[in-house]
């Protein structure tokens, strides 16, 4: 069993699919570079930046697989069910994969499958959504500050007084579960900040419109709308007259102002990023436990 118990930053180490370029360097020692392969385990595939970040990987495994680095690849969805995710690790276990990147649709739901797993001496990285299982490494960004920055930014906007509408993401993530923590610990700050309403867009602009649709007749005034993703276009909806000024993360001094009455502040998603310096980052991790090296603590 590789015992590879660690939390790791994204911004530094990068994430999963380059298990290709190092994590198989026990494979190249040993001659058999041919048979190194890794998987990749996604929870949802129902948003545009999700799909972004399969065309990254199949693109960096094309890679790697012609710099002869890594065998074979293999992507699999699961719709947004940690009950299907499980069953579809499971099947990875089955069929032999040296390594398992994991975007997660719960944080401790695919706990008996990543540890079967890592009895089996495959190596689990996972990425973006967090996991507890106690082998897996977890490379993922702090998301409760990810929650606190535009939360901060509309607080300051509305000098702490209003009623806000929330948006959250994918229901059962640590990501959503995270964020929202975030903001919270903002809102707590300002007594005058009062949550009127909640929704989950699932990080998906159609998903985000049908649900503030169905809640915002009830909700009477609203100051302010914070989204983690998927609302960028909720100041069309009717009865929801925003003054859009869109907060980036990468650079939170630049906005964006439409005409109307109420605030919005939506983070951008780090997708760009994270999925960016995917190649080098796990590449490192893995190869470091695979050859005996520690990587980082955690």
């Amino acid at each position: 069993m590789i015992n590879t118990s660690k939390t790791l930053s994204a911004l530094s180490l990068g994430l999963c699919i380059t298990l290709a370029g190092g994590a198989f360097s026990r494979a190249d020692a040993a001659g058999d570079a041919a048979q190194a392969s890794i998987a990749l385990s996604n929870s949802f595939a129902g948003n545009t930046w999700r799909q972004q970040m399969i065309t990254i990987w199949n693109q960096a495994a094309k890679d790697a697989i012609s710099q002869k680095l890594i065998a074979k690849t293999k992507v699999v969805n699961a719709d947004n069910s940690a009950p299907q995710q499980a069953s579809q690790l499971e099947n990875l276990i089955l069929e032999g994969w040296k390594a398992i990147a994991i975007d997660a649709a719960s944080p401790t739901a695919l706990n008996g499958a990543i540890q079967e797993a890592c009895d089996q001496g495959i190596v689990v990285v996972a990425f973006d959504a967090k996991v507890t299982a106690p082998c897996a490494y977890n490379v993922v960004y702090d998301y409760q500050n990810v929650g606190r920055l535009p939360a901060q930014f509309l607080a300051d906007k509305l000098n702490g007084k209003g009623n806000v509408l929330v948006v959250r993401g994918l229901a059962g993530t640590s990501i959503d579960a995270d964020e929202y923590e975030g903001a919270k610990s903002v809102f707590s700050k300002y007594p005058g900040l009062k949550i009127v309403g909640m929704v989950n867009g699932n990080w998906t602009e159609s998903v985000a419109q049908k649900e503030v649709a169905g809640i915002l007749p009830a909700l009477g005034k609203v100051d302010a709308v914070l989204a983690q993703g998927g609302g960028r276009q909720l100041w069309h909806l009717p009865g929801l007259q925003i003054r859009r000024t869109g907060y980036s993360a990468d650079n939170p001094g630049r906005s964006q102002r439409r005409a109307g009455a109420v605030e919005k502040t939506e983070r951008r998603n780090p997708g760009r990023l994270r999925h960016g310096i995917v190649l080098d980052g796990a590449r490192r991790v893995v190869s470091g436990v695979l050859g005996g090296a520690t990587s980082a603590g955690g």
